[in-house]
């Protein structure tokens, strides 16, 4: 934009922010001190800005406490879509079986995953409808999330279309169009794909006259959980994976990103020293253009 208004100053300033966020998210962001193999993978975010620091937070809604760097989520996923990584570089190859392992279940509709988690089973966020055997503070199984704000969190079949957008990238074009098919079976009615999805055994709906803040609607393994159906960004990923299918890249992937981060080398950088103001994370090194 500021090329098209003739004011390239801003316009240097707007591609060494943004390169110098591209050189920076790997160091915010992956950690060599978790506790998953192989030792380097992307975390769900760094709390101070170090991903090997020890520091625990909350997974919210009732959910555990946990080290950062046991929680891992799909985000990263996000940095190949939009033409920031290459599809095939080492910390996202490398970070992917450690979601598989700590956020991802296979249910009989298909391919799923938590939104963030660890591999500790149950420790998820607590977003969503109660099953007790969670590590949760939420009671009894069934019960809606909106009454208590603590539950149990579910598959969200979104994160099946972005894990697929990736698979396309790298030439799997049937282990993409599996996780379409997923996205398919996941669905309820005529095709509406919900937000989150039931992945623990089959539970009945609760007798009539439960009173609502307690009352299961009854759930299928693989099928709807009691959240919004559809969730509107969830059907715009399947349709998006949709039209997808057959390409090499995402249909939604900017060309302006790709051809700066990944179909050319990286910009390359001039180390500076920053001594005002002082850097908000001091043990990261500022690079600019």
């Amino acid at each position: 934009m500021a090329d098209l208004h003739q004011d390239p100053a801003a316009a240097r300033v707007y591609r060494a922010t943004a390169d110098y966020f591209q050189r920076s998210i790997k160091g915010w962001t992956v950690t060599t001190s978790g506790p998953y193999l192989p030792g380097r993978y992307f975390l769900r975010l760094s709390k101070t800005g170090d991903p090997n620091a020890a520091v625990s937070y909350s997974l919210g809604n009732g959910s555990v406490t946990a080290d950062q760097r046991a929680v891992v989520d799909g985000g990263f996923l996000e940095l190949v879509r939009l033409g920031i990584l290459p599809a095939n570089d080492p910390d996202v190859t490398r970070s992917l079986p450690v979601v598989d392992q700590a956020i991802g279940r296979t249910t009989p509709s298909g391919q799923g995953f938590y939104r963030y988690g660890t591999s500790q089973s149950g420790s998820e966020d607590g977003y969503g409808d109660c099953y007790e055997p969670d590590p949760t503070t939420c009671t009894p199984n069934g019960k809606p999330w909106p009454t208590g704000n603590s539950g149990s969190g579910h598959l969200w079949p979104v994160l099946s279309g972005e894990r697929a957008e990736r698979q396309l990238a790298v030439g799997d074009q049937s282990g993409a169009a599996a996780l379409l098919a997923a996205m398919h079976s996941y669905a309820s009615g005529v095709g509406l794909v919900p937000e989150q999805d039931w992945e623990n055994p089959d539970l009945p709906a609760s007798p009539y006259g439960t009173a609502p803040e307690t009352a299961s609607l009854g759930f299928h393994n693989g099928q709807a959980a009691g959240s919004a159906s559809p969730l509107t960004w969830a059907q715009a990923q399947e349709a998006r994976l949709t039209l997808s299918i057959g390409r090499t890249t995402p249909i939604e992937q900017p060309d302006i990103v790709r051809s700066r981060y990944v179909a050319h080398p990286a910009p390359t950088a001039l180390a500076l020293t920053i001594t005002s103001p002082a850097p908000e994370f001091p043990h990261l090194t500022r690079k600019f253009k």
